[in-house]
């Protein structure tokens, strides 16, 4: 092997052929030109390309060296790729899918979208904000499912005064389309007993309306709790019992003006279904 110095540079070969402007030679040296020339020199290694103080074997081919013409990254943005394990989030690093196209965001980390989010092509519209409502929920999708479903379970609890049973107080508001079947009825009477008229009625908003529970005033005396689950005497529980479909339910009184007591507390527990 032979050893040529030329302006702080080294070239070694080993019986290689190496084309210097465009002349050859082979297992020696010979520089044709001058200074200009050597400036201009395109050198062809035949075999293989040393660099470095100690010479290290260059092993990329020509066309994977040319790869690198016109990039402009930084060896520090080019060591973004070098991540730990492919697939997984990592500080100062690229975001390099596995080979089944997963990648999992490290708790400790955050992925930040300024645009929109798309799953599976179709966008996702909710806010961050209302995300986060689901944050804690404990439901399941088929309790969350009982909302579009045809049929649900509600209750309802209203303080309702002795003048606006007088008046006949809607409970709950009617639904076209939709038909309530009541459960149960439980009454609480405050302020003293309910006295004058004959009786107190819950029934549906119908002109001819369904009744659910009648209870005549001899029943409705001070804190008795009368529920639906239990025989009373003087009380007429229908439940449970479909009203009409479309209809509310409401509290009204039959024959004469009830007074006395202050209030009567109203507690019904019903299914809303499609009529």
């Amino acid at each position: 092997m032979r050893r040529k110095w030329y302006r702080g540079f080294t070239i070694l070969a080993t019986l290689a052929v190496v084309v210097i402007a465009g002349n050859s030679i082979a297992q020696r040296w010979n520089w044709i030109g001058g200074p200009s020339d050597h400036l201009r020199a395109k050198f062809m290694w035949a075999q293989t390309l040393y660099t470095g103080t100690s010479p290290t074997a260059v092993t990329s081919t020509a066309a994977e060296l040319n790869k690198l013409d016109g990039v402009t990254s930084t060896t520090a943005e080019l060591n973004y790729l070098d991540v730990t394990a492919i697939g997984q989030s990592e500080a100062l690093k690229a975001a390099v899918f596995d080979g089944s196209g997963v990648f999992d965001v490290a708790a400790a980390h955050e992925l930040n979208i300024d645009g929109t989010l798309s799953i599976g092509d179709v966008n996702v519209g909710a806010s961050a904000a209302e995300i986060d409502i689901l944050d804690g929920a404990t439901v399941t999708t088929a309790e969350v499912n009982q909302l579009d479903a045809g049929t649900v379970l509600k209750a309802h609890s209203q303080v309702v005064t002795i003048a606006e049973v007088n008046a006949g107080e809607v409970l709950v508001a009617p639904v076209a389309d939709r038909t309530i079947t009541v459960l149960e009825i439980r009454i609480i009477v405050t302020g003293g007993a309910v006295g004058t008229c004959t009786s107190v009625e819950i029934e549906d908003t119908n002109g001819t309306p369904v009744v659910a529970w009648t209870g005549a005033i001899a029943a409705l005396t001070e804190d008795v709790v009368i529920s639906s689950n239990v025989v009373v005497a003087n009380v007429t529980d229908s439940t449970p019992i479909v009203l009409t479909a479309g209809a509310g339910l409401t509290i009204t009184k039959t024959t004469g003006t009830c007074d006395t007591a202050t209030s009567i507390t109203v507690i019904a527990r019903y299914i809303v279904s499609d009529a």
